[in-house]
């Protein structure tokens, strides 16, 4: 069966250089699922990695890591992955707006996304992308339940070179790039086990000061503060 037999398409739920998430619904059963749609006109390596990692993903069924239910080709012929679609506000949102979390509530939760992260490695996948608008976080009882989205589309194809950064605003750029790995600032990688630590740190760090590792004026400064400079220590922002 087609896939626009199969899933309706409703709303963007977010977007790349090379693609976007949107919140769709199952023709058969109404089930609410989230679809990651990639440009029929990216790059052949990009489709490539796309794939790849989506079929790895619908073999990985883990509590903190948001379920694939299919993968495949629209009627048009660009990649998809529809995955499960988490209900929950995403911890960017918490820190953003919501009173300061606990550093227990902090440790969990960074705990918690850790361990997603170890399955979704050992299955071969790299995330790429962790920051706290790729974690959700959901109520199950009593149970605060920490998800990791955001696999398939992740900076690996917004590679932002200096002049493109300079072209940025940082508010555009920063969401993102705050918790990229140096390497990755530099091109030398696109994703792997490293920086996904990388990131989950600069994560945790972010949660407990208020900010991620490195702050800058402007984008630009941002790429070069993460490339070359030590990180201001995380006992000269917290106080407690």
């Amino acid at each position: 069966m087609a896939f626009s037999e199969r899933y309706t398409i409703e709303v963007p739920l977010g977007e790349s250089d090379v693609g976007a998430v949107w919140r769709g619904r199952a023709v058969v059963g109404g089930a609410r699922v989230a679809v990651v749609l990639l440009e029929e006109d990216a790059p052949a390596e990009t489709q490539a990695r796309f794939r790849a990692d989506a079929v790895k993903l619908a073999g990985l069924r883990h509590a903190h890591v948001a379920t694939a239910i299919e993968q495949g080709d629209t009627d048009e012929g660009a990649p998809y992955l529809v995955l499960e679609l988490v209900d929950g506000d995403s911890l960017a949102t918490c820190l953003k707006s919501g009173p300061p979390l606990t550093i227990a509530r902090v440790v969990e939760i960074v705990t918690q996304i850790g361990e997603g992260l170890v399955a979704a490695h050992a299955a071969g996948v790299f995330h790429g992308d962790v920051e706290p608008g790729n974690i959700l976080l959901a109520r199950s009882g009593d149970t605060e339940v920490a998800t990791l989205i955001g696999f398939a589309l992740n900076r690996a194809d917004r590679r932002t070179s200096r002049e493109a950064a300079a072209r940025l605003s940082l508010p555009s750029i920063g969401a993102h790039w705050a918790y990229a790995a140096p390497e990755q600032v530099r091109g030398e990688t696109v994703a792997s086990a490293a920086t996904d630590v990388y990131a989950l740190a600069a994560v945790l760090h972010s949660a407990l000061a208020g900010q991620p590792p490195h702050v800058a004026p402007d984008a630009v400064a941002l790429l070069e503060s993460i490339s070359g400079d030590k990180p201001l220590a995380l006992g000269a922002l917290k106080k407690e």
